[in-house]
């Protein structure tokens, strides 16, 4: 059975200030938004993120799907905070 949301359990995070990623030396610049959402579920095991975006400026190859390298065309959230300097590891699997 699908968990219910619960408002009062919802956490948002909305990100809109990009920076190109540390080592990039592409020319792409991108400019939108991406809501990250948190919802809680009755336990652990139904805990949910639900990614909203709205971006432009991306690679226009991407309009393809993702290519053969790791991670192309993606949105990852990971363990630094900061994109300036090493971003480290993918947060999440």
């Amino acid at each position: 059975e699908a968990p219910q949301d619960d408002p009062a359990r919802t956490v948002s995070c909305k990100e809109s200030s990009f920076v190109k990623y540390a080592g990039y030396t592409g020319d792409l610049e991108v400019t939108g938004k991406v809501i990250v959402t948190a919802l809680a579920g009755p336990s652990a095991a139904t805990m949910r993120q639900v990614l909203s975006y709205h971006m432009s400026g991306v690679d226009p190859l991407c309009s393809k799907g993702p290519g053969g390298a790791m991670s192309s065309c993606g949105i990852q959230i990971h363990e630094g905070t900061s994109c300036e300097d090493d971003a480290l590891g993918h947060y999440y699997n």
